[in-house]
């Protein structure tokens, strides 16, 4: 073993777990990005999730190749299950989730493992960049680009500026570092900014955060339904505004495609939240978290009586949980006047309010 590996070996071992399902067109590029990270002592988990094209045989070509990539094959069983196979196979001190049609910038993991280990963190968080365009296409771009504004000093110079602004983001956003407490980053899971604190992917977690937490099976929304307890047990939580994930949105990804009844896990996950809060005695968090539930459901009811092939218990099921809530909300301090009046003629009309919350929601997806 020579000196380089000897102080690598030294370095703490991060696992990246991928989980895949049918994405050949991506997967490679994914990994790539991964490879090509600058902080070396990391093992790469792809979870073959039951995929049905060459996915798998894509994997097994990198886990031959290189040492420091393994490959999962299993029945398919969906993302949480595939996030739960890799983390009980992952070996390292810490643990960060890449899903398999993104990719990561070069420093992804070296800065992340940096704020854990300066400030003493438990989690840390990154910003991350939504984009329509592959790594290629943006680094093909970006050559032709320099190409022609060789020939042109004038739109030279102003790329010149735009790489000025650029860099200056890059370093604003090192210095914009921010410590929260574990119960301060709850706090932000109803924040206008919540996405950046909910997804699991732009994060780097201590593996013993997991110890009994897993993702539930058969569920959508599974980040939200396990980002509370890991941030209930941490202490530390650091986070930077610099992108350093890249995370890929497809057409349908942007439409949102249809709807499932599996998305109704979302609302137990807000009433697991609001009874964990009252063991706490956090009433400010009980509140949100009863606001939270409450909201979705009355979406949640809108889509299933719009489906006509769902059945109508599951829009039942919706409006118990949001009366349920109701007789909480009526003693909620940290409930405005507002949501309560909106709460109540909602209970006279639930569709109609289901589908202004939809149409909201939409908005926030097409970035009105």
């Amino acid at each position: 073993m020579n000196k380089e590996n000897r102080e690598q070996n030294r370095l703490p071992l991060v696992s990246i777990i991928v989980p895949a399902y049918n994405v050949a067109p991506y997967i490679e590029e994914c990994v790539q990005s991964l490879l090509e990270q600058s902080y070396k002592n990391i093992e790469i988990i792809i979870v073959n999730d039951g995929s049905t094209d060459k996915t798998g045989e894509l994997s097994d070509v990198y886990s031959h190749t290189y040492s420091n990539v393994k490959v999962l094959h299993k029945k398919n069983g969906g993302l949480s299950s595939a996030r739960n196979a890799g983390i009980q196979r992952a070996k390292g001190e810490y643990i960060a989730f890449v899903d398999s049609d993104d990719y990561v910038a070069p420093d992804y993991v070296k800065t992340l493992l940096e704020l854990l280990v300066h400030h003493d963190g438990d989690i840390a968080v990154c910003g991350f960049v939504r984009t329509q365009k592959r790594k290629r296409e943006v680094e093909e771009y970006t050559v032709k680009k320099q190409q022609k504004n060789e020939q042109q000093n004038e739109q030279q110079n102003e790329q010149q500026k735009e790489q000025q602004k650029e860099q200056q983001k890059e370093q604003q956003a090192e210095k914009s570092i921010r410590v929260l407490t574990g119960m301060e980053a709850l706090n932000q899971l109803y924040s206008p900014k919540r996405l950046y604190y909910v997804v699991s992917w732009n994060k780097l977690y201590k593996t013993s955060l997991f110890d009994g937490v897993s993702y539930p099976e058969g569920m959508l929304h599974e980040d939200e339904a396990v980002i509370h307890k890991l941030y209930h047990g941490a202490d530390k939580v650091v986070l930077t505004r610099k992108p350093l994930y890249y995370y890929y949105m497809s057409d349908s990804s942007i439409m949102r495609g249809s709807y499932k009844v599996e998305r109704m896990g979302i609302l137990h996950t807000y009433m697991e939240r609001m009874e964990m809060f009252a063991q706490d005695k956090n009433t400010f968090m009980e509140d949100n978290s009863c606001k939270q539930c409450m909201v979705a459901a009355l979406m949640h009811y809108y889509f299933c009586r719009r489906d006509k092939k769902i059945p109508k218990r599951k829009a039942e099921e919706c409006l118990t949980i949001f009366h349920k809530c109701k007789s909480h909300m009526k003693r909620a301090v940290h409930i405005s006047w507002k949501y309560k009046m909106f709460f109540k003629w909602a209970s006279l009309s639930p569709y109609l309010a289901g589908k202004l919350v939809d149409i909201k929601v939409n908005r926030f997806y097409r970035g009105e």
